[in-house]
């Protein structure tokens, strides 16, 4: 009985140090509000939280949660709102001590949706990555995140899901594809 308590014991702290190092080998990212261009800023606000859950079901990042963030900017005393520039998304940056910093927007344009994100290397403060998605309805961006996500992340898809997405009295079928970053919106 005793060896198996102390083989139990042993086994969950060499589980949760290997735990420790994984994390610890992920980038500290922070994903700011996005900016708000023809929709509201609480939209803008809402898809930058879409993201922010995707990329950590990613399981990539170490993502800095939105209350956190906040908390912290405030303490610091800094401005998050009209913070949009890449050089004022590296001063944020630096005050959340991240590797890495997203900052976006969300407008429409027409009949059409889009989302762009700037992912900025805090310490370099150059735009390593930049991204975009568009969709047809409001609804469509949620699901876009995902993708959005995986793009950023630099995870490429492994499986092929269908989720179905009503839009304007249509409904689609959003097919993920084994092929990163490529997206199918099928009608019918």
């Amino acid at each position: 009985m005793k060896k198996i308590l102390f083989f139990s014991a042993c086994l969950s702290l060499i589980i949760h140090n290997l735990a420790f190092i994984l994390a610890s080998e992920r980038l500290n990212i922070a994903v700011a509000e996005f900016e708000a261009r023809n929709v509201s800023q609480m939209d803008a606000v809402s898809i930058s939280d879409f993201l922010r859950t995707e990329l950590v079901k990613s399981e990539v990042f170490n993502v800095i949660d939105r209350n956190n963030m906040q908390r912290i900017l405030v303490e610091q005393r800094f401005q998050q709102t009209g913070c949009t520039t890449q050089e004022c998304a590296v001063k944020m940056g630096q005050v959340l001590n991240v590797q890495r910093i997203i900052i976006g927007t969300l407008l429409k344009f027409g009949a059409k949706w889009y989302v762009n994100a700037d992912m900025i290397d805090v310490e370099s403060a150059k735009i390593i990555s930049s991204e975009k998605v568009e969709a047809n309805a409001q609804e469509e961006l949620v699901e876009l995140m995902e993708v959005l996500a995986a793009t950023l992340s630099g995870k490429k898809r492994t499986s092929l899901k269908s989720t179905k997405i009503e839009s304007t009295k249509q409904e689609y079928k959003i097919l993920k594809t084994k092929i990163e970053g490529v997206v199918a919106l099928v009608n019918g």
